[in-house]
């Protein structure tokens, strides 16, 4: 008895697995981004009410991290905005931005205060 193998269904079947894979790979990568962008939301709210705690004068606020990429690297950067009731000092202002540079391990802090 004779066994026929048909080489173009096997590979076929090779192209779609491969294909199927590297839809997984995708389906993969995006749902940890989405993890990532969730968790970095939540890290922003809860930084925010502890500001709040520290600096009773804030009035509204903003914490909002954004990636930044080139062809090999990927960098946060964390964009915090304050209104507050008076003017801050710039004494202040430097421990405010050490403190979030502290607690949130930026790459890199842009802090904007505004009255």
């Amino acid at each position: 008895m004779k066994l026929f193998v048909d080489y173009n269904n096997n590979n076929e079947i090779n192209q779609e697995n491969f294909a199927l894979a590297e839809k997984e790979k995708e389906i993969s990568a995006l749902q940890s981004k989405m993890e990532n962008s969730a968790n970095k939301a939540q890290q922003a709210d809860k930084v925010y009410g502890e500001l709040k705690t520290l600096y009773p004068g804030i009035l509204h606020g903003l914490i909002k991290p954004q990636e930044l990429k080139d062809s090999t690297h990927t960098v946060t950067l964390w964009q915090v905005f304050i209104q507050t009731r008076n003017r801050v000092p710039n004494s202040e202002e430097t421990k405010m931005k050490n403190w979030l540079k502290t607690r949130l391990e930026p790459d890199s802090i842009k802090l904007v205060l505004t009255r």
